[in-house]
């Protein structure tokens, strides 16, 4: 049976028990339905929007689990103490996904709230870019922060001992 006729049925079912006096039975029968659709592997093309929900929370698990992981790709020192998820954009290996199989990646949008030893309420805000195949965040863009890049870190420490070598007269 195609996954739009399951779909089809399963809706006209839920619908018709809504409106009778079996709303109770209605909302199990959406449970169910859900349940079915999901271990024939058809839910996420019934319910797309369940996907990128489903994905969006488990991106939010994954980097309150690692805040201060992604903390530290960004910044030299300091603590992590909140992360917030703004937007996940999904990329497809194929234009109609079946399933969870068929993801290529997504980036995230996320701010990274944190204190350090010159910024006591530092915040940063970052786009991190996750790779389904190799299973792993491959890239990350700072788009805004309040405190010193590690890149900047290494620019002023460079800078520094350029400075200090040169007058030393060591060439």
């Amino acid at each position: 049976m195609k996954t739009s006729k399951v779909v089809a049925i399963f809706s006209i079912a839920t619908l018709t028990l809504q409106t009778s006096a079996f709303p109770q039975a209605a909302s199990i029968i959406t449970k169910l339905a859900a349940g079915a659709l999901a271990g024939w592997g058809l839910y996420e093309i019934a319910h797309p929007e369940d996907v990128e929900t489903k994905i969006q929370a488990d991106v939010q698990r994954k980097l309150d689990q690692n805040k201060q992981r992604f903390f530290e790709t960004i910044h030299p020192i300091g603590k992590a103490r909140e992360i917030k998820v703004h937007e996940v954009s999904t990329r497809w290996k194929k234009s109609n996904p079946k399933n969870l199989k068929d993801l290529k990646g997504y980036s995230v949008v996320y701010t990274i709230y944190w204190s350090g030893l010159l910024t006591a309420d530092g915040y940063t805000k970052a786009e991190s870019y996750f790779d389904a195949d190799v299973d792993r965040f491959i890239q990350t863009e700072v788009i805004a922060t309040n405190g010193t890049t590690k890149s900047q870190a290494i620019g002023y420490a460079t800078v520094f001992l350029t400075g200090f070598i040169g007058g030393l007269g060591i060439h």
